[in-house]
C-alpha cells in the first residue's frame, strides 16, 4: 500500500501499527466523509454536529474515538479534550432489554420486516382519523440540479402568487441557503429553517400554514410542531410541500409528504429530482451518470417521458435501504458481543455494590487467591520468571525485604510465600481502619474503581478492535469472527488487569482520616 511506503512500514493492519492506522482513518474520515454544513457547522470556534434527518444542532454532543478532534483539526478551531465513554449500547440492544416493547410512527410499514426480525414486533396499520385528501404528485425528474431548482422555483412562484402556503424541503444546510437566495432574487419573502435558526423553528413552522407563507426547511426541520392551516389557505388547496430532492430512504420522504394534508385538510406534495442529486450519484448505475454527463447542456432538461429513468430514484433508495439494513444488522451482531461483556461486568459490579460485609470479605479473599493463581500460571509457563520481586513490590508489599533467591523456590513454596505476604499486607491495611463501616466502604471503593477503570479501557479497546477487524475483510477474513475472537482475548486480559489493580488498590492505597470522620483514599 502507498501508505506503508510513505511511512516505511510493513503490514499497516498489524497490532504494532494499530494506533497509526487509527489516526490515518480519522484523517481520511475528517477530510473526505464529514462535510461542513451537512454533518456539522463551525460556530464561534466550535464544531457543532447537525442531525442528518432534521438539520437541527446536536448541542453538547461530540463524535467519539477521536473523530471530533480530527474534524476540529481540519477546521483549524480549538481542539477540545477527547471524551471517553463510560459505557456503550446500541439502540437495538437498549430496546430489547425491555420486557414489553411497543412503538408508534406514521412510517413503519416500509421497515415492517426488520421490526419483526430484530424486535419480534409485528407492524399494524391504523386507519387515519379522517380521510386523507392530500394529493401526491408524480416526481419531476431533470438532468441537472440547476434545471431542477429553476423548475421547482417556478412552482413556488405560482403558488405564492395565489397566496397558497408553501413548505420547501432541502437536503442540506448549503442547499437551504442557496434556495433562500433564489427566493430573495425572485422577490419572495420567506422563513429559513436550518441548524442556524433552530431557536425559532417551532414558531416558523407553526405559522407556515398561513396565507402567503413560504418556508424553507432542512430535512424536515420543525417536526413535532403541527402546521396550522388557516381557513383561507384551505380554500387555496392547503399546504404545498415541495421537495428539492428525495432523501436517502422512503420513510423520510413520507414524513415530508405528511406535513401536508394532516387531519383531513387539503394539501399537495411534489418532489423535484435530478441526475446530479447525491442519492443518484452515489447509488445509481453508471449508465445513468454517463447519460447525465453527456446531456447536461441539452436545452430540454426534463426526463418525465423517458420510462427508463422513472425508477432511478426508487432504485437508488432501495440500494441505500438494503445497505443501511445490512449495516444495522451488522451493528446488532457486533453489539451482541459487546452486550455479553457489558452484562458480565455490570453483574460483577452490582454484586460488589450489594454484597453484605461477610460476603464482600469472601469475595476479596477469592480475588486475592485468584490473583496469585493467575501470576503463578504465567510463572509456570516462563512468562514471569524475572517479575517475582516486581510483582511483590507493586501489588503486595512495597516494603518487602528480599532475603533469598525467590526464583529458586519451588512452585508450592513460592505460592505459599506470596499468599502469606499478601494476607499480612491486607491485614495491616485493615488495621488502619478500626471501624467496620469504614473498612467495608473502603473495600467497595477499591473494587469499584478497579472495575470502572478497566471497563472504560475495554470500551475504547472494543471500538478500536471493531475498526481494525472490519478492515480485514479486504484480506478475505470474516471481520465479525475476527472481532469475536479478539474481543474475547481482550476481555480476558482486561479481567486479569482488573484483578491486579483491585489488589493493588486494596493493599497499597493511602488512607487519611478527615476531621468530620470521613475517609480520604489516595490510590496508587
Amino acid at each position: 500500500m502507498k501508505i506503508e511506503q510513505y511511512f516505511d512500514i510493513d503490514n499497516l493492519l498489524s497490532a504494532e501499527w494499530a494506533e497509526l492506522y487509527r489516526h490515518v482513518l480519522l484523517a481520511l474520515q475528517a477530510n473526505y466523509i464529514n462535510k461542513r454544513d451537512r454533518d456539522y457547522i463551525v460556530d464561534h470556534d466550535e464544531i457543532v454536529l447537525i442531525d442528518a434527518e432534521n438539520g437541527r444542532e446536536l448541542e453538547g454532543m461530540k463524535m467519539q474515538a477521536g473523530m471530533h478532534q480530527a474534524v476540529e483539526a481540519k477546521e483549524h478551531v480549538t481542539i477540545t479534550d477527547q471524551q471517553r465513554s463510560m459505557a456503550s449500547i446500541t439502540y437495538q440492544n437498549l430496546f430489547r432489554m425491555f420486557k414489553q416493547l411497543a412503538g408508534m410512527t406514521g412510517t413503519a410499514m416500509t421497515d415492517s420486516a426488520e421490526f419483526l426480525e430484530v424486535y419480534n414486533l409485528a407492524v399494524r396499520k391504523i386507519p387515519t382519523n379522517r380521510p386523507n385528501q392530500r394529493i401526491d404528485q408524480p416526481d419531476q425528474l431533470f438532468i441537472t440540479n440547476e434545471a431542477k431548482l429553476m423548475a421547482s422555483l417556478e412552482t413556488v412562484k405560482d403558488a405564492y402568487a395565489t397566496g397558497r402556503p408553501v413548505l420547501i424541503e432541502t437536503g442540506s444546510l448549503s442547499l437551504s441557503n442557496l434556495y433562500s437566495r433564489l427566493l430573495l432574487r425572485a422577490g419572495i419573502p420567506h422563513s429559513l429553517l436550518n441548524a442556524r435558526s433552530a431557536a425559532k423553528e417551532a414558531d416558523f413552522i407553526y405559522e407556515a400554514g398561513n396565507v402567503g407563507a413560504v418556508t424553507v426547511a432542512t430535512s424536515m426541520a420543525g417536526r413535532g410542531t403541527d402546521i396550522d392551516i388557516s381557513s383561507k389557505a384551505r380554500e387555496l388547496g392547503g399546504l404545498l410541500v415541495v421537495g428539492t430532492e428525495r432523501m436517502v430512504n422512503q420513510r423520510v420522504d413520507a414524513q415530508l409528504r405528511g406535513r401536508a394534508g394532516r387531519q383531513g385538510n387539503p394539501g399537495e406534495s411534489v418532489f423535484f429530482n435530478s441526475l446530479e442529486d447525491k442519492i443518484v450519484i452515489e447509488n445509481a448505475p453508471k449508465r445513468v451518470l454517463k447519460y447525465a454527463e453527456k446531456h447536461e447542456r441539452r436545452p430540454k432538461q426534463t426526463l418525465g417521458r423517458y420510462s427508463r429513468f422513472r425508477n432511478v430514484i426508487d432504485s437508488a433508495q432501495k440500494v441505500v435501504a438494503n445497505r443501511d439494513r445490512s449495516a444495522r444488522f451488522e451493528t446488532l451482531q457486533y453489539g451482541e458481543v459487546f452486550r455479553l461483556q457489558r452484562d458480565s461486568i455490570y453483574e460483577y459490579r452490582n454484586n460488589v455494590m450489594q454484597a453484605q460485609p461477610e460476603v464482600l470479605a469472601t469475595l476479596v479473599e477469592r480475588l486475592m487467591a485468584q490473583v496469585i493463581d493467575e501470576f503463578m500460571d504465567d510463572y509456570k509457563h516462563g512468562q514471569a520468571k524475572n517479575d517475582i520481586v516486581d510483582f511483590i513490590y507493586r501489588y503486595i508489599d512495597p516494603d518487602y525485604i528480599v532475603k533469598e533467591d525467590l526464583s529458586a523456590l519451588s512452585i508450592r513454596k513460592l505460592t505459599q510465600l506470596l499468599s502469606e505476604t499478601m494476607n499480612a499486607s491486607y491485614a495491616k491495611q485493615q488495621a488502619l481502619m478500626p471501624h467496620q463501616a469504614q473498612w467495608v466502604y473502603y473495600q467497595r471503593l477499591c473494587l469499584l474503581k478497579a472495575v470502572d477503570d478497566a471497563w472504560v479501557e475495554q470500551v475504547d479497546n472494543l471500538e478500536l478492535l471493531k475498526t481494525l477487524t472490519k478492515s480485514r475483510s479486504v484480506a478475505q477474513w470474516n471481520p465479525l469472527f475476527e472481532y469475536q475472537d479478539e474481543a474475547r482475548q481482550a476481555y480476558q486480559k482486561m479481567a486479569k488487569n482488573m484483578h491486579l489493580n483491585a489488589i493493588q488498590y486494596l493493599i497499597n492505597s493511602e488512607v487519611n482520616y478527615q476531621k468530620d470522620g470521613t475517609v480520604d483514599v489516595k490510590f496508587p
